[in-house]
């Protein structure tokens, strides 16, 4: 596994504010095991439309080390699953880094022990965490899969702030 920096993929390295956001809630109940297994490890695609959202802001660094926090003086709050799994609000933001496997850059946690390019799998929780720069802009995308059955996906978008 390669950070950000010996990759030279400098796109997603900067300080970015969330502008829009979706999430499901309570997610999608599925009795497809199969599905269930592969929610999180295939590409997100057809993304839902997003709102207008702000009170979060991440920080990742040249070597791939991400900070996130809730954005000073905040009025919104957005669901966010943290570290250790439980769903909660940006109260919840944790530091991490970001690497790349295959292409595509993942979002691990400090807090936990990734498993494999997850961010968390825990036997009751699996998730997910990908980033996608598009110039100033970067797209979050949170797949999670809860009890084998519940499946959610969350989307961030944030805009270059530097």
């Amino acid at each position: 596994m390669l950070t950000l920096d010996e990759l030279g993929l400098n796109a997603a390295s900067g300080t970015w504010e969330l502008d829009a956001f979706h999430g499901d809630g309570e997610g999608v109940l599925t009795s497809d095991a199969r599905l269930a297994r592969s929610w999180t490890r295939s590409p997100a695609e057809d993304l839902p439309p997003l709102s207008p959202a702000s009170g979060l802001t991440l920080h990742i660094s040249d070597d791939g080390h991400l900070d996130e926090e809730a954005a000073s003086g905040a009025d919104e709050q957005v669901d966010i699953f943290a570290s250790d799994g439980v769903l909660g609000t940006t109260a919840d933001a944790f530091p991490g880094r970001v690497l790349c496997e295959g292409g595509r850059l993942f979002v691990l946690s400090d807090d936990e022990e990734p498993c494999g390019m997850r961010r968390l799998s825990d036997g009751d929780t699996e998730i997910l965490d990908e980033l996608r720069p598009a110039g100033d802009q970067l797209l979050r995308i949170v797949s999670v899969v809860t009890d084998d059955s519940r499946l959610h996906r969350f989307v961030y978008r944030y805009s270059r702030a530097d």
